[in-house]
């Protein structure tokens, strides 16, 4: 379902919304202005650049209001995004590229996601490494692309998988990145 195409065919529907751009900066990643990723925050209505300035609106059908250029609502936005990184994915060297803590499942006494680690993930074609900290020990986990089933992410918050019966948690220093990966993955 498009959303904003059915707005487009309902021009009576306004959003009454205090923070229309609230959370975006963890979907939307590269600034349309000057390209740079994971450079972009949000206050209310606006979401802008902290490196260039850039700024949009959203109003109260989800357009962007902007002097610069730029997409015409954040669902092409995140389309457009989408089909760089696709694009970047073909070439043989592509690769993500950050520091995590790894969390785990249990632990003594605690039944939710402990910090069993801290180290870097790469992403590239053939799957996921993990190299850092396990338990205060340097460790290894490689996951194979095909063996990645179910990657999932929680928006500036965490990615997360499952390699067969077992459950992983990363969470990247910086959280904006956890959608890139999560794209990435697909």
């Amino acid at each position: 379902f498009d959303d904003f195409k059915w707005l487009l065919s309902n021009p009576d529907v306004q959003y009454k919304c205090h923070s229309r751009a609230k959370g975006l900066e963890n979907v939307l990643y590269t600034c349309p202005k000057c390209g740079e990723e994971f450079t972009l925050g949000t206050r209310g209505d606006h979401i802008f650049c902290k490196k260039c300035g850039f700024d949009a609106a959203i109003d109260t059908r989800y357009n962007l209001i902007s002097d610069s250029d730029c997409p015409s609502n954040y669902g092409e936005w995140f389309d457009r995004e989408y089909i760089v990184l696709k694009n970047e994915i073909t070439d043989e060297n592509f690769q993500l590229k950050s520091k995590m803590t790894y969390k785990r499942p249990g632990g003594k006494g605690f039944s939710g996601l402990y910090k069993a680690g801290k180290g870097n993930c790469v992403l590239n074609q053939y799957g996921l490494t993990y190299t850092g900290t396990i338990d205060k020990k340097p460790d290894m986990i490689e996951f194979r692309m095909k063996s990645l089933t179910t990657f999932m992410f929680s928006a500036g918050k965490k990615i997360e998988f499952y390699n067969g019966h077992d459950y992983y948690c990363f969470v990247p220093d910086n959280r904006q990145e956890c959608i890139k990966w999560y794209l990435a993955s697909g």
